[in-house]
């Protein structure tokens, strides 16, 4: 378990005050309701970068296969969760969610490259990580239709209602690796393996998704719910940075492409206005684009790259209503 920074513990302290004076405005406006938890949880899933295909130099331009490298990083890690939701004349629904990593030993990065004239497998590496991560989420929803349950006697009561809902959520992830203790292998080659302890490669990639939704709701009328939502991203962008720290190499990606997140939510009201809430989350991306390489100062080349994600995420909160 890691010591939260500096910087971490600033945006928490600044998060629950902010939290708290809309809690407490929207408990003195009335026909406002806000709610505040924390809580913990975890992720789990990989990142993958890959490079080839077309390539531009300043001598010119020639095509390879796709790929001819690829990295792939695992992001599990355990999670500390803050969560502030709003609601509107009981209709118009907002929330936001900050998370960050609590540990930073997600495991171990594979590193893979091809023999441009063969298509053979020619180096192979892993490598121990140290990861750093953060997440934010803001989702707005409203109910375009609503029923009343109650004539379901055998399975619900009076006030339970069902809700269609639309709505949209910008999602922000990012992650953060530190790359060291590489052992490297030479397939085919008769070479044997080399061992690197210093740290050999810095990578960082953001995700940056805007979502539209549709969801569906039972709402019972303790203050109880189940949620389930499918959201789809048209346009995911998808940055990142990787630095070899042992060729003095400098790649930065620019992707776009899409992402599709299913989530799943349920609170239980256990006392008054306190209430327990689990999230279930996956999400898959895909983006290409181009990677441009600053090799000793100067730019030696730009490559067709893929960023793509696929991860499940799961947390657990306790919250109180205002």
């Amino acid at each position: 378990m890691k010591k939260l920074s500096h910087d971490q513990v600033w945006k928490i302290t600044v998060c629950l005050l902010f939290i708290s004076v809309m809690g407490i405005s929207a408990e003195a406006a009335g026909r406002f309701q806000a709610d505040l938890s924390a809580g913990s949880g975890m992720i789990s899933g990989r990142t993958e970068y890959s490079v080839g295909g077309h390539i531009t130099t300043p001598g010119g331009k020639y095509q390879t296969l796709f790929p001819i490298s690829k990295l792939i990083f695992p992001v599990d890690t355990y999670l500390l969760t803050l969560n502030a939701g709003f609601t509107c004349n009981n209709r118009l629904m907002a929330s936001m969610t900050w998370s960050t990593g609590l540990t930073d030993d997600p495991g171990q990065m594979k590193d893979y490259d091809w023999d441009v004239s063969s298509g053979q497998l020619s180096i192979f590496s892993e490598s121990r990580l140290d990861m750093d991560s953060e997440m934010f989420s803001g989702k707005i929803q409203y109910p375009f239709f609503q029923a009343d349950l109650d004539h379901y006697a055998l399975f619900f009561h009076q006030g339970d209602q069902c809700r269609l809902m639309v709505g949209a959520e910008y999602l922000f992830r990012r992650f953060d690796f530190n790359a060291y203790d590489t052992f490297q292998t030479y397939p085919g080659q008769g070479i044997g393996p080399d061992f690197m302890s210093d740290h050999t490669l810095l990578y960082t990639v953001d995700y940056l998704i805007p979502l539209m939704e549709m969801g569906m709701a039972v709402k019972a009328s303790g203050g109880s719910s189940a949620e389930l939502c499918l959201g789809y991203s048209p346009y995911t962008k998808a940055k990142d940075e990787d630095r070899h720290l042992l060729r003095t190499m400098r790649s930065k990606a620019d992707c776009t492409g899409t992402a599709i997140l299913l989530s799943c939510d349920l609170r239980v009201v256990f006392f008054k206005q306190w209430y327990a809430a689990l999230h279930l989350s996956h999400l898959e991306i895909e983006t290409d684009g181009i990677s441009r390489t600053i090799t000793d100062n100067e730019w030696s080349h730009s490559i067709d790259a893929e960023i793509e994600s696929k991860h499940s995420l799961a947390t657990l909160r306790i919250g109180v209503g205002f």
